[in-house]
């Protein structure tokens, strides 16, 4: 669903930048977000959708990562 979409990265709520790193099926590639607390990433799939389940890529080197997933039809908490 996400493939291709326009995806957006946040910290402490202001706006950092775009990427495609998280959207473009390139397991390769990857967002280095050095100081990544309070960080996330907002991807706008356009429509509404009701996904079964949600794929991510976590690190290889044994990392635990604290994740959250929320999910609005207009953006707005």
């Amino acid at each position: 669903i996400a493939l291709g979409k326009n995806s957006a990265i946040y910290r402490n709520g202001v706006f950092i930048g775009n990427t495609s790193a998280f959207t473009n099926g390139n397991t390769g590639d990857f967002y280095n977000g050095s100081g990544s607390s309070n960080m996330y990433l907002q991807v706008d799939l356009g429509a509404v959708f009701n996904p079964d389940s949600i794929k991510t890529i976590h690190y290889f080197d044994g990392r635990l990562l604290k994740q959250k997933f929320e999910v609005s039809e207009d953006s707005i908490k």
